[in-house]
């Protein structure tokens, strides 16, 4: 009779394990160190930059402004978004990860705009200045005058929106944007008068045209003047140069 050994079958057991995936082990909690700018415009179109720390760093980034998804690019340290409209007050600004949240905020303030006076071609001197910044609606008044501007041949008529061509002269108005006024130039006329500097004869001729800046005037005659003891001895301009009739000068 043949005895039979028995056998013991060992089987591997196969344990099977799962390594869950882990945060980067140097991965925090995010943090924002400055908003750049922190205000803006309400009517939109501000680039702004978050930065910090830790941004994505860990899983699960989200980031949110007044409420709405916003970031156009991010990166660990910064992320950047442009502003939307939006009334006058501040905005909460949210960063999350799986490790936690951060806040800060972003003021929307009233927008402003400014007042510049040009001076169209004047010859020499300066125009106002006005450096207040005006918020939508307000009402702006214009300088009375051309403070120190002057411009060779003609006399100051006011301030206009329409590039000093005359009709819209104001002397105040509503901003809703940034205005240039510009400077309105009259073209003036000059008169020449003749004295007879102590005649005991006659009268001076008188010249009743109008003259534009740099016209010609032709000197006029004696006209029958005289003075006892003396001779006539042609026109003095200004006391200087003298002129005898028929000789021209230009009027400035």
């Amino acid at each position: 009779m043949v005895r039979k050994t028995p056998r013991i079958l060992i089987s591997a057991i196969l344990v099977s394990t799962f390594l869950a995936a882990t945060p980067n082990a140097f991965a925090a909690a995010p943090t924002i160190s400055s908003v750049s700018p922190s205000s803006g415009s309400t009517s939109g179109g501000t680039s702004v930059t978050v930065n910090g720390n830790d941004f994505i760093s860990a899983p699960g980034f989200a980031f949110k402004v007044d409420g709405s998804a916003m970031a156009e690019s991010h990166t660990n340290t910064s992320v950047t978004f442009t502003t939307l409209s939006h009334a006058v007050g501040s905005v909460d600004i949210w960063v999350h990860t799986d490790l936690g949240d951060v806040h800060s905020t972003f003021t929307y303030l009233a927008s402003t705009y400014s007042v510049i006076y040009n001076g169209n071609g004047q010859s020499g001197g300066a125009a106002p200045t006005d450096s207040t910044n005006y918020t939508s609606g307000s009402t702006v008044n214009v300088a009375s005058g051309a403070n120190t501007l002057f411009k060779n041949g003609f006399t100051f008529g006011g301030w206009s929106y329409s590039g000093g061509l005359g009709p819209s002269i104001v002397t105040s108005f509503t901003i809703t944007s940034n205005t240039t006024l510009t400077a309105v130039w009259n073209a003036a006329t000059y008169s020449v008068t003749y004295l007879g500097n102590g005649n005991t004869g006659g009268s001076p001729p008188g010249d009743g045209a109008a003259y534009s800046y740099n016209a010609t005037v032709n000197v006029l005659s004696q006209n029958g003047l005289s003075k006892t003891g003396y001779t006539f001895g042609g026109w003095a301009l200004g006391g200087l140069a003298v002129y005898q009739p028929g000789q021209t000068f230009s009027i400035t």
